[in-house]
């Protein structure tokens, strides 16, 4: 009944987040209603429902609906949120992340560069992401995300850590806007 669309598309986030950790379906199915933050509402939610059940979280990313964009997104609100409690399982999560679609996967490990670096300083998450051998790049590109939002010149800064050329391109770009 909240007369502006953009208010009442919030409530029905805020009512999807409120159920995520008691009703896996009713919270997702209301991020239907969520109109402008459907997208945002579907990460957070299924990344909420991460921490709890991590396997059903990402079982339900598996199903790959949605576009491109909703699909590498729901991967990297995994990392994203159980990297914010528990760091250690959100490796062992991303790496379970199918492949066949890279973007899958370096998202999942970019949410948990991000997760970390909300709890640790940027050196200390810096040294996180380098124990990440295969997926240091898309850790990196986490903190460097982070940081942009304190200080743009940090992130710049991160994204020179990325090896992989087209990865630091991206990266850079990103940190300069």
């Amino acid at each position: 009944t909240i007369p502006k669309k953009k208010w009442a598309d919030q409530c029905w986030f805020g009512i999807a987040l409120a159920w995520s950790t008691e009703d896996f379906a009713y919270a997702r199915a209301s991020c239907s209603n969520a109109g402008m933050w459907r997208d945002f509402c579907r990460h957070d939610v299924n990344g909420e429902i991460a921490q709890v059940d991590a396997q059903n979280a990402l079982d339900w990313c598996k199903l790959e609906e949605g576009s491109a964009l909703q699909r590498k997104t729901c991967f990297h609100g995994l990392g994203k949120y159980l990297g914010r409690t528990e760091p250690l399982a959100a490796i062992g999560l991303c790496q379970q992340v199918p492949a066949h679609e890279p973007l899958y996967q370096e998202n999942c490990f970019h949410g948990l560069g991000w997760a970390v670096a909300e709890k640790r300083s940027e050196e200390e998450t810096a040294q996180f992401c380098e124990g990440l051998p295969q997926k240091q790049d898309s850790c990196f590109m986490g903190l460097s995300a982070h940081a942009k939002r304190l200080n743009p010149d940090r992130a710049y800064e991160h994204c020179q850590r990325v090896v992989r050329a087209d990865l630091r391109e991206r990266c850079s770009a990103f940190a300069k806007r």
